[in-house]
């Protein structure tokens, strides 16, 4: 599996790192995506439900869990607007979390 992340982002350096210690299978791959991508044997998935097929593939039960949870089809409209608000102010969370600001 391979996740592609924005490399012009700080914040999303910083999550896909953190992605890449809970999945140590993930292949974590600097692009310029519209959105968080996953590629599978599969197929591609976007935005959160990239995150929650990485999480639901984790070897730790809590990841799995929260992995689950992420890809529920009633929660889509949900988790899809959280992820929507995080990508709009992604720039102001890099320093937040001390990685660089984005570059957008």
């Amino acid at each position: 599996m391979t996740f592609i992340y924005d490399s012009d982002c700080g914040f999303c350096q910083w999550s896909a790192q953190h992605l890449a210690r809970i999945n140590p299978a993930l292949t974590i791959t600097p692009g310029h995506p519209t959105a968080a991508e996953l590629h599978t044997e599969h197929g591609v998935e976007r935005g959160h439900r990239a995150i929650g097929m990485a999480l639901v593939q984790a070897p730790r039960r809590w990841a799995h869990i929260a992995g689950w949870v992420l890809l529920r089809p009633y929660l889509h409209w949900l988790f899809a607007g959280i992820y929507a608000v995080i990508a709009r102010y992604r720039h102001r969370l890099g320093p937040l979390v001390g990685a660089s600001s984005c570059r957008l």
